[in-house]
């Protein structure tokens, strides 16, 4: 007789019990939480409208504040929230640094596998595609931020709050009007 193998999800460890874990010495925790959250993090770089190299070296500047926090890291709110409190923060920087409110070029590799779809397709989703990054462009910052990190990021109203600093009603309002604004540029009405 076969006995089915389960799996132990108990020992699957989370985000924050990696990062301390890397705050204890251990290399291997960063490296999987790197592997967690590098493709997010970079793409919601991308989608502030920053040129893919420029984004690369924020993306590695935001890498090294948080292993030179890496001592300091406390578990008061998810990983994630943190890590991209401290994105939010150095993007901040990065525009009061250049005295802009948003970068005009911008480069995004739209490169998705799209084998099966008709050149027709593939053009349509390509258009679609850059025209709501480029609404996405023009939003006001905030707006822009909790649209990046409730769409890009995935996180909740509560997440974005403590990210932006804010309560959840505002989180929420910032969110419906950049959702309200892309539907009526896209042709949908609010």
């Amino acid at each position: 007789m076969v006995l089915p193998i389960t799996l132990n999800t108990s020992k699957q460890k989370t985000s924050e019990s990696l990062m301390l874990a890397y705050a204890a010495g251990d290399a291997l925790a960063f490296t999987q939480l790197y592997n967690l959250h590098k493709a997010p993090l970079f793409r919601y770089l991308l989608r502030q409208g920053f040129p893919s190299s420029r984004a690369d070296e924020l993306f590695q500047e935001i890498w090294l504040k948080v292993i030179n926090s890496r001592q300091r890291y406390q578990q008061t709110a998810k990983f994630q929230t943190w890590l991209y409190t401290i994105a939010r923060n150095h993007l901040i920087d990065e525009y009061r640094r250049k005295g802009i409110d948003e970068f005009t070029e911008y480069v995004d590799e739209l490169t998705e596998d799209q084998s099966n779809d008709s050149t027709e397709t593939i053009i349509d989703k390509e258009r679609s595609k850059t025209d709501i990054i480029n609404h996405v462009r023009r939003l006001p910052f905030e707006q822009r931020q909790a649209f990046l990190l409730k769409y890009d990021a995935g996180m909740n109203n509560e997440d974005i709050a403590n990210i932006t600093g804010t309560n959840q009603e505002t989180a929420k309002s910032r969110v419906r009007y950049a959702l309200n604004y892309i539907r009526k540029q896209m042709g949908g009405g609010s």
